[in-house]
């Protein structure tokens, strides 16, 4: 399907970036155009489903069968964890049929290999286009209710319980809700891996359908607000009114998803749409709207696209791989067959605009961007149509817009947008479940995730309060390959992987430690072992400044690093120049990168004097032993924040005790340099001295 994963959030950002058609209007807007299609359903809103399945407050629903249909064809590398998604749902009545569309793969030995009753595999034997194969699937999925579910894409934790439910509660026939979307690390355009975007809306409303297919022809809403079955949960008894009508087709177009759109639309008065998200549209390198939009126009999954279906699109409308062009021939197709929507709502000019800004928008190709222009310009002299056309593609082309999607932060009014590789996520599985703690703290702890939005790097922020799953945030910063149970585990994104020689990484999110902004009062407790030695005399004091404030009252702050007077004793001591050379390696680090030097040598009374004097009412010290022979000298000091402390008091003590490093009053100037560096770094500028000794700004 064109419309399918890849298209709808190229074209979507590609419209918001350029932002020029009044066809396309902000996010605002268009919530506030679907709400008058509308009207709200009373009760709570939908994160209440899904909160009271992560409390347990609510057994297992009997009800309707529902049903997940798996399209599928060579994608076994994909499939296996879309799979996954829907055996992680707790629910009885849940049936899951992956129909596999004459794959050449091992699709089907996958498939086999999870053991689960709810899972069943069909195949029709031969090679079959996208809606025919679609339509195949239909055959075997009985009464109850049904959604198609794409070979890349994923449920999220607890979708068909809390569909259940609300279907229930709003007594619907299609119940409808908005996607996350997610790119695969194996995604055509580089820019595009890993990216994740999640909508953190919560409304539940009823929608008009004649509304919604209006603001849709008309290009002023996606399609994906109609009852899709991509996204959407349909009466089987829907589905076969409309084939009655059809010769008993119900996919009756080229593009299934979009096709459906519209004829579940033009079944029923009124529909159940919900904002808070219920399963992940994944984007990968086979994934066919991918391949149309962003893909080589002559790839062999691209053309055969076309050629394997029966269906064309209606005269008029060229045969080309423009979503604005999949959108009108399904709604004419849908129009004749169910005579509940008038032609007349189709706006052919805001189509044209529409598409010309999403081709120069966006990540399209040169090649693919000529072709969809050429069709575009045959449409637009068929329609009369080719000023506004010729129009609308000089104003784009005179438009300097930036390729790519929105990058990692917070936008108001509810999406959130992550680089996945943060959270430890490589398939959609592994999204689906960071996606699920995103969205219940959001739910369970509102207060706290809108001060998390406020902060300069919000996106890291809410991925580190979603690991603590509820719990208070207890953060294990740098931790290299100890992975603390009941801790966060943060790894620095500076040392990277290939150059730890000699250990394995597991952290919980990868990100710059020195980069990471949390709330005030925030945080139980921090920890890092031998970790804040790489840090430079600035970083390091900015650090405990920050660190001081993200605790809470009576919160710990936890630090060992070599212990330089206890090592220098050992040094002085020593019998052997090996052993000599045994301490310093210990206070200097094992440089087997640039990352693995040390450039700040601690010991009890450094610690004592620093903390308290940065606001730790209580400290610590104790000095440890390894058990090498001889062994290596450590100190721990423990400091835990008493009292609040001003940021401006805070940088003023650093500065007093970067003094303290002066060798003579001529060193004014160095000194100015450090209360320079200091304020820098709290300012949180994006340059700043960074704990690496090979970088070019250390």
């Amino acid at each position: 399907m064109l419309g399918g994963s890849g298209v709808r959030m190229v074209l979507r950002i590609a419209r918001r970036v350029a932002g020029h058609v009044a066809a396309w209007t902000d996010q605002n807007e268009l919530r506030q155009q679907s709400a008058a299609s509308g009207t709200d359903a009373s009760g709570p809103n939908a994160s209440d489903f899904f909160v009271s399945q992560v409390r347990a407050e609510i057994p297992k629903v009997d009800g309707p069968i529902f049903w997940v249909v798996i399209p599928t064809m060579d994608r076994a590398a994909t499939v296996a964890d879309t799979i996954r998604t829907c055996l992680a749902q707790e629910d009885v009545n849940l049936r899951i049929v992956v129909s596999d569309n004459a794959s050449i793969d091992n699709t089907a030995e996958v498939v086999k290999s999870f053991a689960d009753s709810r899972l069943s595999y069909i195949n029709p034997g031969h090679r079959l286009g996208m809606s025919e194969h679609w339509e195949y699937a239909l055959t075997h999925v009985g009464d109850g209710y049904v959604t198609v579910l794409g070979d890349d894409d994923g449920l999220l934790p607890g979708a068909v319980s809390a569909a259940r439910q609300m279907i229930a509660k709003y007594d619907t026939q299609a119940f409808s809700w908005r996607k996350v979307e997610y790119c695969w690390p194996d995604h055509i355009a580089p820019s595009f891996r890993n990216w994740l975007q999640i909508p953190l809306g919560t409304d539940i409303r009823r929608m008009k359908s004649l509304d919604v297919v209006g603001s849709v022809v008309e290009f002023r809403d996606s399609y994906t607000k109609l009852p899709c079955i991509y996204n959407s949960f349909i009466s089987i008894d829907l589905i076969r009114s409309y084939q009655a009508k059809n010769g008993g087709i119900f996919f009756g177009g080229s593009n299934p998803d979009i096709f459906s759109a519209f004829a579940i639309a033009s079944e029923v008065e009124e529909f159940v749409f919900c904002q808070r998200p219920l399963s992940i549209n994944g984007a990968g390198s086979k994934s066919n709207g991918t391949l149309q939009t962003v893909g080589d126009k002559d790839d062999g999954l691209a053309k055969s696209f076309w050629a394997d279906t029966k269906f064309t699109f209606e005269p008029g409308i060229p045969q080309a791989p423009v979503v604005e062009f999949c959108i009108i021939d399904s709604f004419m197709k849908v129009q004749k067959v169910a005579e509940c929507f008038s032609p007349d709502l189709v706006d052919k000019k805001l189509l044209i605009q529409s598409a010309v800004g999403g081709t120069f928008g966006g990540h399209i190709p040169a090649s693919r961007r000529a072709d969809r222009l050429e069709s575009l310009r045959e449409y637009a002299r068929t329609e009369g149509l080719l000023e506004l056309f010729e129009e609308t593609c000089d104003r784009y082309a005179r438009i300097n817009i930036e390729p790519g999607l929105p990058k990692p932060g917070y936008y108001e009014p509810d999406i959130v947008v992550f680089d996945a590789s943060s959270m430890g996520v490589d398939n959609v599985y592994s999204a689906s479940l960071r996606v699920a703690e995103i969205l219940n703290l959001k739910a369970v702890q509102e207060a706290l995730f809108r001060r998390l939005t406020e902060t300069r790097r919000p996106e890291l922020a809410i991925a580190l309060f979603a690991r603590s799953n509820g719990s208070p945030l207890r953060l294990h910063l740098g931790c290299g390959a100890a992975h603390f149970s009941g801790y966060v585990n943060v790894d620095n994104v500076d040392f990277p992987q290939s150059e730890r020689v000699i250990m394995t990484v597991v952290p919980d999110v990868v990100c710059d430690i020195a980069r990471i902004d949390l709330p005030e009062n925030s945080v139980k407790e921090i920890r890092l072992h031998h970790v804040f030695e790489h840090l430079s005399r600035a970083v390091a004091l900015a650090s405990l400044i920050k660190w001081q404030g993200w605790l809470e009252i009576g919160g710990e702050l936890r630090i060992e690093t070599p212990d330089f007077e206890a090592s220098a004793r050992d040094f002085l001591n020593a019998n052997s120049v090996q052993e000599k050379l045994r301490a310093i390696r210990h206070l200097e680090g094992d440089q087997v990168g640039g990352w693995a030097y040390h450039v700040g040598q601690w010991f009890p009374e450094r610690f004592d004097h620093t903390m308290r004097k940065l606001g730790f009412g209580e400290v610590y010290t104790r000095q440890e032993a390894s058990a090498h022979t001889p062994p290596l000298r450590n100190v721990i000091a423990i400091g835990r924040k008493t009292a609040f402390r001003l940021r401006s008091e805070q940088f003023e003590a650093g500065c007093e005790l970067l003094r303290d490093f002066m060798v003579a009053d001529g060193e004014i100037s160095a000194w100015e340099a450090w209360k320079n560096q200091l304020s820098t770094i709290l300012d949180e500028a994006d340059v700043f001295p960074a704990p690496n000794i090979l970088s070019s700004e250390a």
